[in-house]
């Protein structure tokens, strides 16, 4: 996650009592990697939270993006007030 931005928790209900307890590195992968690796032919519904970097998740489904239905997906194309800079901008 990015780290918290504390003007934008103002605004959250409970967002005062949000704390940072550790900063941990984790291990990523493409859209269309993971569903081949997992073998997925078809998806009904696809939530992606990723912190404005939603797009990129879309992206990074590159041919295998014609197997998600286009009216079930949802994504959120900014990231959110409550974190401190900016997504990453880099393509997948």
């Amino acid at each position: 996650m990015l780290p918290f931005d504390p003007d934008g928790l103002r605004d959250w209900i409970g967002g005062d009592e949000l704390i940072q307890y550790e900063k941990i590195s984790v291990q990523v992968v493409r859209l269309d990697t993971f569903l081949a690796e997992a073998g997925i032919e078809h998806v009904d519904y696809l939530k992606i939270d990723a912190q404005g970097a939603d797009l990129s998740v879309i992206r990074s489904a590159g041919d295998r993006l014609r197997i998600l239905p286009e009216s079930r997906w949802r994504c959120k194309p900014r990231h959110s007030s409550s974190m401190k800079g900016p997504p990453p901008r880099r393509r997948l």
